[in-house]
């Protein structure tokens, strides 16, 4: 299919774009709201020192090592679901493909 829509003005990288954002349905509003939470994947150890005093005073949730600091609400939860099966989908398309899930499961990468 996206060989056969490609052309000089829509090029085949633009395409495989378009058609990955609509199967994982990511549109425009999905970008314009705001973060509910920032998920944590890597961190040096001066970093470190810094997100946990940051996480008390935070007023939306850190996950950090799979574990929110504070309670997710019900819509923060849908997102963080929504994010890990579309990652999966990207990840499953890889060469080299890995359960996306690891970085909720196996902590935040230390440098």
């Amino acid at each position: 299919m996206i060989n056969a829509t490609k052309t000089k003005r829509y090029t085949e990288a633009r395409i495989r774009r378009l058609v990955l954002s609509a199967f994982l349905e990511a549109d425009q509003q999905l970008f314009k709201k705001a973060v509910p939470y920032l998920n944590i994947l890597g961190i040096t150890k001066r970093g470190e020192a810094q997100i946990k005093r940051i996480a008390a005073n935070a007023k939306i949730p850190l996950i950090y090592s799979g574990k929110p600091s504070i309670p997710l609400d019900k819509e923060s939860e849908i997102l963080l679901n929504k994010e890990v099966v579309r990652n999966n989908i990207y990840s499953a398309l890889l060469y080299d493909p890995h359960p996306s899930y690891e970085d909720l499961t196996n902590g935040v990468i230390k440098i």
